[in-house]
């Protein structure tokens, strides 16, 4: 995640409601590793999207082994550049969890009874797509018709 959504702590609360421990990197991986990969302006995702650089990826995935050493069994991919460099599902026994899809599956999830269904077709082509690339983390629910 960037600095912001580490120093904002937005998944804590619900982390420790559910009696999860919360592993942040340290401030140097945070710096040289996470932070680099995404705004370093010759390497970082921000400047170099498509395709991510190698450098971007191996920060990412140096950081994700830093945090399995301090003894996580899931990561939080906490910035949406960060599942551009890193879109596997787990790192060796590491789930990686992409908060965007989850955010996608509960929007559709709740839409699935709205009075305006245009807004719940929108959201299942949406999640057709993310089906269709393999750009997902957790199915959240069933969708009519699809088995996850």
């Amino acid at each position: 995640a960037t600095v912001g959504t580490v120093e904002s702590r937005v998944y804590e609360p619900q982390l420790k409601m559910t009696g999860l421990q919360l592993f942040l990197p340290s401030d140097e991986v945070q710096e040289k590793l996470i932070h680099a990969a995404i705004y370093d302006p010759v390497h970082g995702i921000k400047a170099r999207s498509n395709p991510v650089t190698e450098q971007a990826r191996k920060n990412l995935l140096d950081a994700i082994t830093h945090l399995q050493g301090r003894g996580a069994e899931a990561v939080i991919m906490g910035c949406t550049e960060v599942t551009l460099a890193v879109p596997e599902r787990n790192i060796g026994r590491t789930v990686l969890v992409d908060p965007g899809v989850i955010l996608a599956r509960a929007l559709i999830r709740e839409q699935r009874h709205a009075a305006d269904g245009r807004c719940y077709q929108a959201l299942v082509k949406l999640n057709d797509a993310l089906v269709i690339t393999g750009q997902y983390s957790f199915v959240i629910g069933e969708l009519p018709g699809q088995h996850a």
